[in-house]
């Protein structure tokens, strides 16, 4: 079974509140300032996308993204979605 991670710095009621609203079909971890200061600066950015496949290893990792809605919603869907989609066929 694959897992997808996507951590916010949101509150984890905003995140639980997004998830219900949006139907999101997948775990939302929130993560500390702390944490998100760890992403941004020694890992190149925010927000941070995992992936992991079926056996426990990381098959997507990123992170950054456009503040722009559209773009950041074409990336999902081309580049995100994309990668989850191939791993179910696994």
């Amino acid at each position: 079974m694959w897992r997808f991670y996507p951590l916010p710095r949101d509150p984890e009621q905003y995140a639980k509140d997004a998830v219900k609203e949006y139907e999101i079909p997948y775990m939302v971890c929130c993560v500390s300032s702390e944490e998100c200061s760890w992403l941004r600066f020694k890992q190149g950015g925010f927000p941070a996308n995992i992936i992991v496949d079926k056996d426990g290893k990381v098959a997507y990792f990123s992170t950054g993204g456009s503040t722009d809605k559209l773009r950041a919603e074409q990336h999902f869907k081309n580049v995100i979605e994309k990668k989850i989609d191939e791993l179910l066929l696994e």
